[in-house]
């Protein structure tokens, strides 16, 4: 496995770019296929609807749609050890639209995963088919005072890997597993959190002034 980056040069077939990009509040995992000329066509079959050899809005957004779904069950996200609960895949592009021609293509989609404050293990399992992929790269990012420690292949990693990239015959055992170590700020306490503890309070010190006057006035 090689860890550099494989930008700028011609796609013959397709290409994957998966990122896992955390923040405070979020993880994106970000999915991207590059389709070289010869691959567009059968690529854009299933999302030509209506069979007329062009692909409106429309359909691209119910090609994502459904592409959204399959990635759902194909790229499985784990926190700590468990399913990620509140998993959305959107933000997708396909592009370009219009009539279908032998030209390169561009596919993202977007999982936005929750994620609370603090040490977390971040993986995904990938079954995606990669009979068609000549090549993935991966990126492990964070922004927003979030911190990376450790991230790499594997469900373990000892260190860490910011990028890295396989072939289609990239089969270790027990599956593609990409795992990332980060750290990110605690989340702050919410306005609606102070308001409700003043009320709280203020509430608790109207009673005891309350009481007390009622003491005084039987005295």
């Amino acid at each position: 496995m090689q860890a550099h980056a494989h930008l700028g040069h011609l796609v013959m077939r397709a290409e994957r770019y998966l990122k896992l990009d955390a923040a405070p509040g979020e993880v994106r995992v970000v999915v991207s296929l590059m389709l070289g000329p010869s691959e567009t066509r059968r690529a854009l079959e299933p999302a030509d609807t209506n069979a007329d050899g062009s692909i409106t809005q429309a359909e691209a957004d119910a090609y994502l749609v459904g592409w959204g779904a399959e990635l759902q069950r194909e790229l499985t996200v784990t926190i700590d050890g468990a399913p990620a609960e509140g998993v959305v895949w959107r933000d997708g592009v396909l592009d370009p639209i219009g009539p279908i021609a032998m030209q390169p293509l561009t596919v993202e989609m977007i999982a936005h995963v929750p994620l609370r404050g603090g040490e977390h293990t971040l993986r995904v399992r990938d079954a995606m088919d990669l009979a068609r992929l000549e090549r993935t790269d991966v990126a492990f990012r964070t922004h927003d005072e979030a911190t990376l420690l450790r991230a790499g292949a594997g469900e373990a990693p000892a260190e860490l890997e910011r990028e890295l990239s396989f072939g289609l015959d990239y089969a270790p055992p027990g599956g593609r597993v990409f795992t990332a170590v980060v750290r990110t700020p605690e989340e702050p306490m919410s306005r609606a959190v102070i308001a409700a503890l003043l009320l709280g309070v203020f509430t608790l010190v109207g009673a005891v002034v309350a009481l007390a006057a009622r003491r005084k006035r039987r005295q």
